[in-house]
């Protein structure tokens, strides 16, 4: 029996406790409006407000909105012609404001109810505190701008050139005997290959090859024609200091040109080309007995000389050299300073301070 009873009363408790919550009327008013009207009310979190209005006299109202205060709109209606039980939920506690914009003059019935989300916030106020408060207002009246220029400096580097040097590079200096035509063990064309300085460029150091010249020679003829324009030259630039007194190393600066006619005696066929990469171009030819030459434009990659021997019976002794002149730039890191100016604008602003009441809504339950 007590069991039974036990039962029974458990099953009261919570009927009771499922019993849905009755809306409670927040405001409800009949409103005469001409323009626009407006209220506050608080809701707590979990509250459905329930609305309704209708139309006493006119068809409709121009504007219903709800806002949260100071924040973004809940709700917002146009040409309304009324709500009827209208449930809007409530996700957190704030101040609501309700406006009514009529477009012109009308009568509205309007109501507001709310559901609390339990039996707690029954009690919940919604009434609305409006309390003064003053604001700190500063109003300027004069204002004098003045200019003035801070002057820093900041500090750089450069690259400046500290020297440059000339340096003769000596390519070749040989003898070749290139064989006759009919000689059975030998080719008649010898093929010599020989590499120029490369160029370098790094931070502080640059090199590259500024110009080269050659000679070539056959025979004793042709070693006599060298050593006699040597001696024209030495005796040109007695004085002066030409690349270290080489005469390939002026001719391929310019500062020397070639005085003496070439001899008689006997003759090579030469084709001197020059190859970069995949690029291959024939700088000089001829069929001398003695020959300078210079070259300022094809400056890098390899040098090849081909030396031809025309002659049925006789091979040859021929001589040649090729000298080139470098040019290495030396630099250095030189700091320095630059200046820099900054305009300043200072500002001296007078005003006067003024304190402004104003009223905000509060929730009682705050």
């Amino acid at each position: 029996m007590l069991r039974i009873l036990l039962l029974f009363f458990l099953l009261v408790n919570n009927s009771l406790q499922a019993k849905p919550i009755d809306p409670i009327v927040v405001t409800e008013q009949t409103l005469q409006i001409n323009g626009e009207q407006r209220f506050f009310f608080a809701f707590e979190t979990g509250d459905e407000m329930v609305l309704d209005l209708s139309m006493l006299k006119g068809k409709l109202v121009k504007e219903f909105e709800i806002l949260v205060y100071k924040g973004s709109t809940k709700y917002r209606g146009l040409k309304i012609e009324g709500l009827k039980r209208k449930k809007i939920r409530v996700f957190e506690r704030a101040i609501y404001e309700f406006r009514i914009k009529s477009g012109g003059s009308k009568q509205v019935y309007f109501k507001i109810e709310r559901i609390p989300h339990s039996n707690a916030r029954i009690d919940f106020d919604t009434y609305v505190e409006w309390r003064t408060i003053t604001d700190t207002i500063r109003r300027n009246y004069s204002e004098k701008t003045t200019t003035v220029y801070d002057t820093s400096y900041v500090a750089k580097y450069r690259k400046v050139l500290q020297k440059t040097a000339l340096e003769v590079i000596e390519l070749a200096n040989q003898e070749e005997r290139v064989h006759a035509r009919t000689n059975l063990m030998n080719d008649n064309i010898n093929r010599l290959t020989f590499n120029l300085p490369p160029s370098i460029r790094k931070e502080l150091v640059e090199q590259e090859v500024v110009g080269w010249a050659y000679w070539i020679g056959v025979g004793q003829e042709g070693t006599e024609n060298y050593n006699k324009e040597l001696k024209q030259f030495l005796k040109m630039f007695a004085v002066k200091v030409v690349a270290k007194k080489n005469m390939l190393a002026a001719l391929a600066l310019g500062t020397y040109a070639v005085v003496l006619n070439p001899p008689k005696g006997e003759n090579i066929q030469y084709q001197l080309f020059v190859k970069r990469g995949d690029k291959v171009a024939e700088l000089a030819s001829g069929d001398v007995t003695s020959a300078f030459g210079r070259e300022t434009q094809a400056l890098e990659g390899k040098i090849q000389l081909n030396l031809t021997n025309d002659n049925f019976l006789n091979g040859l002794n021929v001589r040649f050299k090729i000298a080139a002149v470098l040019e290495r730039k030396i630099y250095r890191m030189e700091g320095y300073q630059v200046r820099k100016i900054k305009a300043l604008q200072l500002k001296d602003i007078k005003g006067r301070v003024f304190l402004r009441a104003r009223e905000v809504p509060v929730i009682n339950a705050w």
